[in-house]
């Protein structure tokens, strides 16, 4: 499975579905859920940081709210591209005329991947070649710009199709459910707030719990199962 590089401490992979006008900035939920897809998490609010901040954790932001450095790697932006150099590679996306990316490219590796858009500005696909094998994954929304389907193929390898629904428990708390192809497999996600509550994944559940800064952002989250995690904030 094609897999792209770890931006800001998320994951982004080919079916990686955790989501600005003609940033392609998408409705994200919180960090580290199930999103709209982005195409890469290179501004504060695609890690859903509230305010000015200058830095979360290892992540480190301009004044515009673009990511600077995070663990080492350094990142570059401007109006055609955006760039992260980790150890001897670099990474770049080009950007099109709506100042969405369009193209990646790795040093020392000369299969690019693609990425094309929806009309409102979400993202729609991402194909290219590895291996000499090509692969696609495509996204569908729902009426509210949700996803609610990834369909990816590999060359002949049957399709991998992963469906999102969702349900609003209370006011304030929103549970997705994500199944997998035909199996009975599934992982359900719960959001108070934007922020994970609970996850329930291979059918065991775990609980989150946080202490927010006065601007609204969690400076530390503990587990159910006792392990915790914890963040500095500074802002600007």
């Amino acid at each position: 499975m094609k897999q792209i590089k770890i931006f800001a401490g998320v994951v982004f992979a080919s079916v990686l579905i955790s989501c600005n006008d003609t940033k392609a900035k998408q409705l994200q939920i919180s960090d580290n859920a199930p999103m709209n897809p982005v195409v890469a998490f290179l501004h504060r609010e695609d890690l859903a940081l509230k305010g000015p901040v200058k830095m979360a954790g290892d992540d480190y932001f301009d004044l515009n709210g673009y990511i600077t450095e995070s663990m080492g790697d350094i990142y570059t932006h401007s109006d055609s591209k955006s760039t992260m150099k980790t150890g001897k590679t670099l990474y770049t996306y080009t950007k099109n005329k709506k100042g969405q990316f369009e193209k990646l490219t790795i040093s020392g590796n000369n299969e690019p991947t693609y990425f094309t858009y929806h009309s409102n500005g979400l993202l729609a696909s991402e194909y290219g070649i590895e291996n000499g094998i090509s692969y696609k994954t495509t996204y569908t929304y729902d009426a509210k710009g949700r996803i609610k389907q990834c369909a990816y193929t590999y060359g002949d390898d049957p399709v991998k199709i992963s469906y999102y629904t969702y349900k609003n428990i209370n006011n304030d708390t929103l549970e997705i459910e994500i199944r997998f192809n035909n199996s009975k497999a599934k992982e359900i996600y719960r959001y108070k707030n934007g922020i994970m509550v609970a996850s329930t994944l291979s059918g065991e559940t775990t609980t989150y719990s946080y202490i927010f800064d006065a601007r609204g952002n969690w400076l530390s989250q503990t587990t159910s199962y006792g392990s915790s995690t914890t963040r500095a904030i500074t802002y600007y």
